[in-house]
């Protein structure tokens, strides 16, 4: 009994020793685990960061093949007037030509095609006819053509006013496509018929020839 009260009077007389010993393991531990905090935060910090340039990586690259390695579908016409009908028309004919110059292959979804002509300097005031492609889409594969015909016939009296060059005789229309990714995209495109001095098309101004 006597060793305990020793060692009550003992503890009873350096209690302010042991209150600061106490308090210097309690400040130790708070550093210590501040420390750990800081360190735990800077190693999420620092995976976060990783993780965010490797997505701008992925994406930068998923970019890079959408812009060098997608499709690209161009369309080239010949054609004219042709022979005269039974019933006194001239037939007017344009054959298209769709090419894929990309590197993938093209989802078509949209082929509009038509025959203008007029006095007016462009087509594109009236919406081509409905699409030639079958709802669902066709492939054109990279470096493949397709070709189409449309066929219009024009009053004879208007095929001598384009054989003179008082009348514009356009081949037109808009081409739809999806490439790899499903991104989809457009080539606008008109053609315009000269028979003098040089027979042919020739492609009409800028404004009137666009893709995506």
């Amino acid at each position: 009994m006597s060793d305990l009260a020793c060692i009550f009077r003992f503890v009873d007389a350096h209690a302010g020793t042991f209150a600061a010993i106490a308090t210097i393991v309690i400040a130790a531990f708070t550093i210590l685990l501040a420390l750990s905090t800081h360190r735990l935060w800077k190693a999420t910090k620092e995976t976060a960061e990783a993780a965010l340039k490797s997505a701008k990586a992925a994406e930068a690259t998923v970019k890079t093949l959408q812009d060098s390695d997608r499709p690209y579908i161009f369309v080239r016409v010949k054609g004219g007037i042709g022979h005269i009908t039974g019933d006194n028309f001239a037939r007017c004919q344009c054959t298209y030509t769709l090419t894929n110059h990309g590197k993938t292959p093209a989802l078509l979804t949209s082929v509009r095609a038509d025959i203008w002509y007029g006095d007016a300097p462009s087509p594109f005031g009236q919406e081509a006819p409905k699409s030639y492609i079958a709802r669902g889409g066709e492939v054109l594969n990279a470096g493949e053509d397709q070709p189409l015909l449309v066929e219009r016939n024009t009053e004879l009296v208007d095929a001598q006013l384009i054989y003179v060059g008082q009348k514009r005789l356009f081949c037109y229309g808009i081409i739809g496509y999806e490439d790899v990714f499903r991104v989809p995209h457009f080539t606008k495109f008109c053609w315009e018929y000269q028979h003098t001095p040089v027979k042919g098309f020739y492609a009409s101004p800028p404004e009137l020839n666009d893709y995506t």
